[in-house]
């Protein structure tokens, strides 16, 4: 937990420095991990809801009590939960939708230049370029592009809304502790 371990030791425990990753250094491990992507399904709306469906034990419930009414032969039962059949299908489109919009809105912020320290050079990349042990410059307004073990800090304040729901904002410091790390997502108010 790089929390619990003063900045030097992190910078030890992932091969790093002051001065960032050296190019052919970052270059391997980029090759090792791979670009930092979000991997997600690209079936078909209608696919995944069906989908979704088919594995929803309520859904299977209101199927068998559905074909019970139809063999029964009770037509305001029928109506009732062929209804109740047609919201919860609605329901889980619905979950699928927002889903994917949340989702969409992670690779937008994935698609966010950082300004990264390699070699002793700042530079920009693109935050599905980042790798363990780049040195990530924060900058008010900008988006925490990954979590990461602060090194150092100046006033730094971030709003952690999206992962907790909560407003308040979150004052930071690169001292051992949990106040200690950014998290991918956040937002960098001050500092």
């Amino acid at each position: 937990d790089f929390s619990r371990i003063s900045s030097e030791a992190a910078l030890r425990k992932l091969g790093s420095s002051k001065k960032g990753l050296t190019p052919l250094e970052a270059a391997k491990r980029l090759k090792k991990s791979g670009v930092s992507t979000l991997q997600h399904s690209r079936q078909l709306w209608l696919q995944a809801t069906l989908r979704q469906n088919f594995h929803d034990a309520f859904f299977w419930i209101l199927v068998v009590a559905e074909l019970a009414a139809i063999y029964l032969g009770d037509a305001h039962i029928m109506l009732a939960l062929g209804a109740v059949l047609g919201v919860n299908i609605w329901a889980n489109a619905e979950f699928l939708r927002h889903g994917k919009r949340f989702v969409q809105h992670l690779e937008r912020l994935l698609q966010v230049p950082a300004t990264v320290m390699r070699g002793g050079r700042q530079l920009q990349l693109e935050t599905s370029e980042l790798v363990m042990g780049d040195i990530v410059y924060l900058s008010q307004g900008e988006a925490v592009p990954a979590d990461m073990r602060l090194l150092a800090a100046d006033h730094l304040v971030v709003d952690e809304f999206n992962l907790s729901g909560e407003s308040k904002h979150i004052v930071k410091a690169a001292k051992i502790g949990p106040q200690n790390l950014a998290l991918f997502g956040t937002t960098v108010l001050a500092g």
